[in-house]
Order: C-alpha cells, then structure tokens, then sequence
C-alpha cells in the first residue's frame, strides 16, 4: 500500500469520530436550545463544505482544460472532492423540509405575500422552483464530476491518452456550465437570505470561494505527505511556488471582485443596496469586516508575495491554515448576520461545522482511497519529476 495511503485510513477514522459526535452535539442542541437556531448553524456548516465540494468540480475542470503541470499531483484531491457532491444533495435534506425553509428564507414567510419587492421576486422566489433547480444543480454537476471520474479512472486502467483529451474537450464546456449553475445555486442558498437586497456579482466571489479554499486544502494535504509514497521526490520547489503563485491569485482575483461589489453599491447608494453592508458594519460586526479585509486579504497577500514562503513547504502551509480560516470566517459573515445582530458564534455553529465537516472529510477519503494518488499512465508525471 502506498505510504499515504495508510495516513489518509487515519484521517479518515478520526474525521467519522468528529462527524458523529459534532452532528450529534447539534441535534442535541435541537432540542436544547432550539431547533431554528440548530437549523441555521447547520446551514452554515453545510454550506462551508459545499464550498469545497464545488471547489473540487471547479478544479478539476480548469486543470484540465488548461492541462498544466501543477494540477497532476493534486487531480485525485480535485476529483475526490467533487465526487463529494451527492453527499452533499443529500445534507440539504434538512434545509429542504418546510420547518427548515421556514427558518432560514425570509421569502418563504406568510408576510411576504404582502411584500410589493418580494412579490415582484416571485417568480424566482418561489419553493417550487427552488426544488426544481436545486435537483437541477446537483444533477449537472454530479454529471461533470462523474464522466471526469470515469474518464480518469478508465485511463488508469488502459492506459489510452484518448480519455485525457475526452476530459478537456469535456471540461472546457463545463466551466462555462459550472459558473452559470454555481451563480444561480448562491443567489438560491446565500443570496436570498437576504432577499431585498441583490447583486450580480455575487455568484461570481462564492465561486472565486469555492476554489480558493479547496485550493489551499489540497495543497495543505499534499504537503503534509509530501515525505509519503507516492509523493515522496515528487514534490519540488517548482510545485510549492506554482502553488503559492495559484493561492495568491485567488487571493488577489477574490479581493478585486468583492471590492468591485463594494464601490458600485457604494457609489450607487441605493437603499435596497447597501443594506447588505450596512448590517454587515455596524455594532460589533465591523470588527468582523475589518478580520477579513486584514486576515482575509493583505495578511495572505504579503505573505504570498516572498518566494521563500513558496519554496518552504512548512510556511506554506501555515500561510493555508489562515487561508481556511479566513474563508470560514467569510462564509459565517455572509450568513449569521441575518439572524444575529452579534457576531459571537454559538457553540452549535462549530458542532455543525464539525459535524458536517467530518463526514464530508470521510467521504473525500473514501474516494481517494479508490484509486492510486497519482494518475497512471499519464506522461506529464515525468516532466514532474524533473522539475520541468
């Protein structure tokens, strides 16, 4: 068995332990404390790890589109990541029943009826709809992230170079398909939180999240067994900085689309506008704006910068862990302020983020486990291991 391998087995054990005992805290706490509180703590721990789920779809159709050298090692990560996705359709189950709609979207009230702006949304606001393209959604996406999954694994086993250009002449296509679905599937799940208020930007920053994220976990992961067959001579200094030039972009291009957002509802000073910074700024909450702005942004910005922090593994991996704290962090202050005018979390937001996590985490592994770490058969790995 290849060496790391053996370290994923225990990863996986101890992810399926912190998944049952935090899903276990929050169901607890349903009963506890309440179960509207419990249902939207768990929406935002889910919607965390959707970020990485789709992060990994994303990915792994840039990667092999653009057919670079830094994504080989990382495509299994990428691909397991996205095969996470029917887990996932099926977490929303308890987002999906009317007591939980009812506890997190403001459209789906009885007092909406008599709202002039949501009733002019209805048409998109509506549960019927919302149904019909959540299943929309995950069967595009699950589609993509299988024939990629199939395609690769047929590789492996033949050896035939004609599945890597199915998967680009695939995945080309599927970037444009995952930006649109994914810019509708947030204006649904995190944009409509807030119904009033709207932005067509929106879409575009979660997405930019989304790969972020799962960006800086697998580069983390890769590191962390980077002393492990098969990786073990694999991993160079041309990689790390690739990697960290990669985060930085990220880091960049998500900070450039948010600040955009910004100005223009700034300038245009509209009241169905600004009320999503305004909540978002005042009382304590703007200790949380300026974290992001300061940890989220100029922190991983300068650090990136050093190529010493890119050619040395352990900093780069530090550098990541504030990375992934950061986006969850954001993803908390995208949706907590609508239901709490105080920004200090409940202990039930970190038994959802564990809970769902852990079992998001197991079945990552799981799928990892399922084929070798490295694609077989695939000549590319050659200029890796020469650095080239």
């Amino acid at each position: 068995m290849e060496q790391a391998k053996a370290k994923i087995q225990q990863a996986r054990t101890m992810a399926i332990g912190a998944g049952v005992v935090g899903l276990g805290a929050l169901i607890a706490g349903s009963f506890m404390v309440s179960k509207e509180h419990a249902i939207q703590s768990y929406h935002y721990g889910l919607i965390f790890w959707l970020f990485l789920a789709l992060g990994g779809l994303g990915l792994t159709l840039l990667h092999h589109t653009v057919k670079g050298k830094w994504g080989l090692p990382l495509i299994r990560m990428f691909e397991s990541s996205a095969m996470t996705l029917p887990l996932v359709a099926l977490l929303f189950i308890p987002i999906l029943l009317p007591e939980g709609m009812h506890a997190l979207f403001e459209w789906t009230h009885e007092e909406a009826k008599s709202d002039r702006i949501l009733q002019g949304k209805a048409y998109w606001l509506n549960t019927t709809g919302f149904y019909v393209r959540f299943v929309i959604y995950f069967v595009i996406w699950t589609f993509w992230a299988y024939m990629l999954w199939k395609w690769s694994t047929e590789q492996d086993k033949t050896g035939n170079p004609a599945f890597a250009q199915k998967r680009v002449n695939f995945a080309a296509p599927g970037i444009v398909v995952f930006m649109l679905s994914a810019t509708l599937a947030m204006t649904d799940w995190l944009m409509s939180l807030q119904p009033h208020w709207f932005s067509t930007m929106y879409g575009v920053i979660m997405a930019v999240s989304q790969v972020y994220v799962m960006m800086g976990l697998a580069v983390w992961l890769i590191l962390g067994w980077r002393d492990q067959a098969p990786y073990k001579g694999l991993i160079n200094p041309s990689y790390t900085r690739d990697w960290g030039n990669l985060l930085f972009t990220f880091t960049v291009f998500w900070t450039y689309v948010s600040f955009s957002q910004m100005l223009i509802q700034y300038a245009g000073n509209l009241p169905e506008e600004i009320s999503y910074y305004v909540q978002r700024n005042k009382g304590s909450w703007n200790v949380v704006s300026t974290a992001i702005a300061v940890l989220g942004f100029f922190a991983p910005f300068l650090i990136l910068l050093s190529p010493r922090v890119k050619r040395l593994p352990n900093l780069l991996r530090s550098t990541i862990v504030l990375i992934f704290v950061m986006r969850a962090v954001h993803v908390y202050w995208e949706i907590k302020p609508v239901f709490s005018e105080s920004p200090t979390p409940h202990w039930m937001d970190f038994a959802a983020l564990v809970g769902v996590g852990g079992i998001w985490l197991a079945v990552f592994f799981t799928n990892l486990l399922k084929r070798p770490l490295l694609p077989q058969h695939e000549p590319r790995l050659q200029e890796v291991a020469h650095g080239h």
